[in-house]
């Protein structure tokens, strides 16, 4: 169903494409410019499709991961590249068949890798508009724990995976962000919170201190005898 020539769009017939395809496994479907389609539209439209194992969507200006992927337990390969995806927020691949993923010329600045699911052998990020913060770290260090991804991604890791933002990184290679830990540790609440009454308990007890210090001054002053003057008669 690829380049379809006359207008796709979430009419009933439409919604109701694949009703009689529960046993279908393989399907593309680019080029149909779904991105004006809801959420819920795509989900219908997906639904008998629980067998599918193979599902290209690409090129299609989805702007969303459509959360049809819940209900797909026996997927192997997805392909959503050249769309204007801007976020992986959620847990919606449920398939444990799940071994790539191809999210390449998107709009995904990073991702959570909470979701991406564990039977993942092949990830295509590639030509993403990265943003290169201590948010995109925990990604960074996920590639990196799993050499053999990380083998295949050598060469388009330094040349495919580019930092857009913030400015002074614009254009340097995800191969060069390694902040210092440091630089990503955020301030403890608790710990500034801390140092703060720890610097005022210091000043209390100095000032405490002092004011002890000068009431015993006084007090010795008081306590001196006083000596009269005796005028000494000639």
């Amino acid at each position: 169903m690829n380049k379809i020539q006359f207008n796709f769009n979430a009419t009933p017939d439409n919604l109701n494409i694949f009703g009689n395809l529960e046993r279908l496994q393989h399907l593309e479907i680019r080029c149909l410019n779904l991105g004006q389609w809801s959420d819920g539209d795509f989900e219908f439209l997906l639904k008998p499709l629980t067998n599918l194992q193979y599902f290209d969507a690409s090129d299609n200006n989805l702007t969303v991961i459509p959360k049809a992927f819940l209900k797909m337990h026996m997927l192997q390969t997805v392909n959503l590249e050249n769309n204007l995806i801007t976020q992986w927020h959620r847990e919606i691949f449920q398939s444990e068949n799940l071994t790539e993923l191809r999210l390449q010329n998107n709009l995904i600045e990073y991702l959570d890798t909470r979701f991406i699911p564990s039977t993942v052998e092949k990830l295509n990020l590639s030509h993403n508009p990265f943003l290169c913060t201590c948010d995109l770290v925990p990604f960074i260090i996920w590639v990196k724990e799993r050499k053999k991804l990380y083998h295949d991604w050598f060469d388009d890791w330094r040349h495919r995976y580019i930092c857009a933002c913030p400015k002074n990184k614009q254009n340097k290679s995800l191969s060069e962000f390694n902040p210092k830990p440091t630089d990503c540790q955020p301030f403890n609440k608790i710990v500034i919170t801390a140092m703060v009454l720890c610097c005022l308990m210091v000043v209390i007890v100095f000032i405490a201190q002092l004011v002890a210090w000068r009431r015993e001054r006084k007090g010795v002053s008081s306590k001196k005898p006083k000596y009269r003057r005796l005028d000494t008669v000639s």
